[in-house]
């Protein structure tokens, strides 16, 4: 058993399908064809070029098939075999961005951000508003075993990435279709898009100028840079490997250009904390002093970097039961047991003893062990308390989550309208929750509704990723719907039900997109590129990188459009 850190943006996924009849690659499409159901991104309704792609779709009508070919192979090089680029960027105008996109995820930031700190301020005005109820949020938490974060965490802590999954639906609408808090993937992958995208074009270049993403890269080191001088230090990156693909690289190269280190346990200068902070150490020349750490942007999950911490020792732990039983073949007894267990941490973690799991997890008949390997890497230990105890600042604060949950994201347009009084910019797709929120059985007259017409819908489970535990309606086979029912009925808190809606698409590839920002105490910083992905209207309607997928490269117009408030009113 070999294991690795949770897959970043390379297996995030989109679970929506579309119609598998695309237009012809090199024309508009034939007005006599049917059309796909979503919304074509590339032609509008009279199948003309739509403005802000023509100079774009001229170049591109100009390469030859094989060559589109070629270029999704020497792209994929140029990701060194992560991901490959498809030949057409997806273009976005100014004002679609700057009146719906940026200010929408900023909006639903500032929300996310302020049930947080009301959260940890011990306030939580969300109860008294009945704006979450009380079991539903402990279910939701207990999902990501961040319960023991409650007392730790100080609501001026609050500091987390954030990059929204976003759609179009066929009437040309954004909505949002999940929230991805921390470690988010994308972030790396701006720059290397949006340079490989106009070296394509280079001998013929467009003449409207678009937004760069170094902008954002340049206000953020900027940003880390100024809050480690704050508390008398420098400013790091920090992860260790094995990393889950070369984005990781490409974010050391980007902050090494705006000045700020990496250190990880392979690099010779490398994070040692001690009792009075965090500092960077030269493993090779012990004369040479320490040096102080004010700040730390961390590219990895807590459990990851910093195994040491009890709540780090928990998730580990989880995540290696669940990977025994995700391989199956284990003894019915031990899987019982490890089913146990994790209910048991989800709802009383209190009642359990570390010794007690591994002692299970050793009882397993899989071999390998998770604590062994990331104990391999002991120079992050005491990084996550150094953060808690206010010694070192972190773009990533513990406890945060819990907010990705897909649950969670059924309160999220409640929230705007109570923390900012405002209606939500970014809408979600209509989904609903197969648990009773205040019981949390099963919804009986819901699952009636929908596993009778279950080509309408689309079911997740809460807490899945990759691609794991989604089921298209169109696509179940009519032998796997008991046993899905039966599932939904065991667990209904686990599983949400979302609208059946085709995503938008270019060409014969649907898309999507994830808006990222950076959202601390004071300030939310949101990129002007936007990082986007696609799959071939014949593939499983899962827009998944690792699943024929491809990045698509997004251009946003230079000229400014003014914010329109009015139009959210």
């Amino acid at each position: 058993m070999t294991w690795a850190r949770p897959l970043s943006a390379s297996v995030l996924v989109l679970s929506f399908l579309v119609a598998s009849l695309a237009p012809a690659q090199n024309a508009a499409p034939n007005a006599a064809a049917p059309r796909p159901a979503g919304y074509n991104e590339l032609y509008d309704e009279r199948g003309q070029v739509r403005p802000q792609y023509r100079e774009f779709h001229d170049l591109w009508s100009r390469l030859t098939q094989d060559q589109r070919e070629q270029y999704l192979v020497t792209s994929r090089q140029a990701f060194h075999g992560d991901n490959a680029l498809d030949a057409l960027p997806r273009v976005l105008t100014g004002a679609e961005y700057d009146q719906v996109l940026k200010p929408g995820v900023e909006q639903r930031a500032k929300a996310l951000r302020a049930f947080l700190q009301d959260h940890y301020s011990g306030r939580r005005s969300y109860l008294a508003a009945g704006l979450i109820p009380q079991d539903a949020l402990n279910r939701i938490i207990g999902r990501s075993y961040e319960q023991g974060y409650d007392r730790l965490v100080k609501a001026d802590q609050i500091w987390f990435m954030y990059g929204p999954d976003i759609i179009r639906d066929a009437r040309g609408t954004f909505r949002v279709i999940e929230d991805n808090p921390g470690f988010i993937g994308g972030v790396g992958d701006l720059r290397l898009a949006y340079n490989e995208t106009l070296k394509l074009y280079a001998k013929n270049p467009v003449s409207a100028p678009f937004r760069s993403p170094e902008d954002f890269y340049k206000q953020l080191a900027e940003k880390y840079k100024a809050e480690a001088a704050k508390r008398g230090g420098k400013a790091v990156v920090y992860m260790t490997p094995p990393y889950a693909d070369k984005e990781d690289f490409r974010i050391q190269k980007i902050f090494r250009d705006y000045g700020i280190e990496t250190v990880t346990n392979r690099t010779n200068r490398r994070l040692k904390i001690e009792a009075d902070g965090v500092y960077v150490q030269n493993t090779r020349d012990a004369s040479q002093p320490l040096e102080k750490v004010g700040f730390v942007a961390m590219i990895g999950e807590h459990w990851w970097l910093d195994p040491s911490h009890p709540q780090s020792k928990i998730k580990q732990a989880v995540m290696e039961i669940e990977s025994h039983l995700e391989e199956g073949g284990l003894d019915p007894k031990i899987e019982k047991q490890m089913r146990a267990m994790l209910e048991r941490l989800q709802l009383h973690p209190e009642t359990v003893r570390m010794v007690d799991i591994h002692n299970l997890i050793d009882r397993s008949n899989f071999l390998g062990s998770l604590r062994q390997e990331v104990a391999k890497s002991p120079e992050g230990h005491g990084l996550v308390k150094a953060i808690l105890n206010r010694q070192v600042g972190s773009n990533y604060a513990p406890g945060v989550d819990f907010i990705g949950d897909k649950e969670f994201y059924t309160f999220v347009e409640d929230m705007i309208r109570h923390y900012l009084r405002e209606e939500p910019i970014l809408k979600n797709i209509t989904t609903e929750r197969f648990a009773d929120p205040r019981s949390g059985g099963l919804n009986e007259v819901l699952a009636q509704r929908i596993f009778s017409n279950l080509s309408k819908y689309v079911i997740k489970k809460v807490d899945g990723r990759g691609g794991d535990a989604v089921w298209v309606g169109p696509k179940i086979k009519p032998e796997e719907i008991p046993a899905l029912r039966e599932r939904v009925a065991r667990d209904p808190g686990m599983y949400i039900v979302q609208e059946f809606m085709p995503l938008s698409y270019m060409n014969d590839v649907i898309v999507d997109m994830r808006v990222i920002s950076d959202v601390s105490p004071d300030k939310i910083l949101v990129t002007e590129t936007p990082w986007g992905r696609g799959l071939p209207m014949s593939g499983n309607g899962k827009v998944n990188l690792s699943d024929a997928g491809r990045e698509i490269t997004i251009l946003v117009g230079s000229q400014r459009a003014p914010l329109c408030k009015w139009m959210f009113k």
